[in-house]
């Protein structure tokens, strides 16, 4: 039977986002309800969650890709992964190991793994 996890930024303060990893990488399923810049940077954790604890990716040396002329939100995250020098300039240092790629290139795609 599939077991399935909501979580919600309007649940109170004591489910922390440790939990909510923890539980969604123990779970077969999960929906999760996080929109804007929310529902990226908690992609980016499970992504990165996933590539340390299940992956076995050395510790920080985990990569996302992301694609060129993408908003996703203001945070140090999303900027980190902007080629739109309006949302980027001023506010480094940027977080580290994001690959950008062309919009709808599979051999960059390729090229990164």
């Amino acid at each position: 039977m599939v077991q399935w996890l909501r979580s919600s930024n309007d649940l109170p303060a004591r489910s922390s986002s440790h939990n909510f990893h923890r539980s969604c990488l123990s779970h077969l399923s999960a929906i999760c309800y996080l929109t804007g810049v929310e529902g990226g940077e908690t992609a980016n954790k499970l992504a990165r969650k996933w590539a340390y604890t299940v992956k076995g990716v050395p510790a920080n040396q985990a990569k996302t890709i992301f694609v060129e002329n993408n908003f996703w939100g203001r945070t140090l995250a999303a900027i980190s992964s902007s080629t739109d020098p309006s949302s980027y300039e001023g506010f480094g240092p940027f977080m580290p190991n994001n690959i950008i790629i062309p919009y709808n290139d599979l051999a960059a795609l390729d090229v990164s793994f």
